[in-house]
This record gives C-alpha cells, sequence and structure tokens, in this order.
C-alpha cells in the first residue's frame, strides 16, 4: 500500500483521512501515517487514532516513498504548501470517495479531492489539488484550474470554465457557458449568470463583482 500523509489536521483534514479509510473499505490503498500541520499546538498529538507527525518542512525533509494530499481549502495556501515541497520529491495522492458518481472522458490532476456524494458527468478536465466537496454536481464539459475550491453544495452547469485560485462557496449556482476568472471567489449561495472577471469577489443573485480579491483569506 502506498504511504498518505494528510496535510492539514483540522477539521476538513479529519473529513479527508475520512474519505481515505473509506477508499481501504473498498481496495485497500492506503498507509495512511498521519496528518502535518504547522500549527505546533498540534504536533504531536493523536486525532482520530492518527498521529501529527510534525510540520510541512518535517514532511519536506521525510518525503521518501510518501504521497500528500492537501486537506487544505484556501486556494492560495495549497500553492504555498506545493511550492514548499516542490524539491522534496513528494508524490500527490487522488482522493475520489466510493460514493462519487464520476463519468467516462474525466481528465483529472495530481492531488485532487472528491467528496462523498459528487457527481462528474462526461468530458470534464479538473486541474491539479482541486477540491470538489460534498454533493457538488459537475455538469459536462466543464475545465477546473489548478488550485480551486468547490464548497459542498454547488452546482456547476456544463461547458463552464473555473479559473486557477478560484473558490467556489457553498450552495453557488454557476450557469452554463460561464467563464470565471482565475483567483475570484464566488460567495455562498450566489447565482453566477454571467462571465466573471478574474481577482474579484462577486455577490448576490446575480453574482456581481463587489470587490477585488487582493489576496486576503477566504476564511476570516
Amino acid at each position: 500500500m502506498k504511504k498518505l500523509v494528510v496535510v492539514g489536521a483540522g477539521g476538513f483534514g479529519r473529513e479527508v483521512l475520512q474519505l481515505a479509510m473509506h477508499q481501504n473499505k473498498m481496495t485497500q490503498q492506503w498507509n495512511i501515517m498521519g496528518f502535518v500541520d504547522d500549527n505546533r499546538k498540534l504536533q504531536g498529538k493523536t486525532i482520530n487514532g492518527f498521529p501529527v507527525l510534525g510540520d510541512i518542512d518535517w514532511l519536506a525533509a521525510n518525503a521518501g516513498d510518501k504521497y500528500a494530499v492537501f486537506a487544505l481549502g484556501e486556494p492560495k495556501l495549497k500553492r504555498k504548501v506545493e511550492k514548499r515541497l516542490q524539491k522534496s520529491g513528494i508524490r500527490y495522492a487522488t482522493l475520489i470517495h466510493p460514493s462519487a458518481v464520476m463519468g467516462d472522458f474525466i481528465d483529472i490532476r495530481e492531488g485532487t479531492i472528491i467528496a462523498a456524494g459528487v457527481v462528474c458527468t462526461v468530458n470534464i478536465k479538473i486541474g491539479k489539488h482541486v477540491i470538489i466537496n460534498l454533493n457538488c454536481s459537475v455538469g459536462h464539459d466543464v475545465v477546473i484550474g489548478d488550485y480551486a475550491t468547490i464548497a459542498p453544495d454547488a452546482n456547476v452547469m456544463g461547458e463552464t470554465s473555473i479559473g486557477e485560485g478560484c473558490y467556489i462557496a457553498s450552495g453557488v449556482t454557476v450557469r452554463d457557458g460561464v467563464n470565471i476568472g482565475q483567483n475570484t471567489i464566488i460567495g455562498l449561495g450566489a447565482v453566477v449568470v454571467g462571465n466573471l472577471p478574474g481577482d474579484v469577489v462577486a455577490l448576490g443573485c446575480p453574482a456581481k463583482a463587489v470587490r477585488e480579491n487582493t489576496g486576503g483569506k477566504v476564511f476570516k
């Protein structure tokens, strides 16, 4: 089995750990080593039966034959952690929950997480380190850029393009044929009916850009 380390020991980290455990119930794939996290208060603790092995620098120094997966919702944080690990030789796990419905002709790059209840139809391209969280639907011919996060219960209709580093919040609906530029944040429950530029925060129904995304945290 492949050795797996979950990067991030918070709530989503526990969910990703559970996803890997559910995969193992179907087919033994992962020897789950535990977590890494830069939060010193968590290091050395045991969470849901698995140790917090150290920080991200520990993983870089001990990559060996391990696989990592980023349990990190913030797109820019995923970029930063990947950069810290780029010289380590670490490989990245792609985790797809057994209950996800995955159609044919779907291209998924490394490090992506597809959670329980997700439906992806056909001819979809999903970049690296993407998160598609619980109960999302993704229609035909959708393209999702690297590091993007799609939060639970979002609905992305066909022929949509979601740029690199976007964050699509819970309950968002994106109509068919829409293009969303890179690093854009779509707020809770928004309905996107037209194209949106990159590097903005968009809210409402219909979703409109309300300010620039200046690189601040999605979660405050």
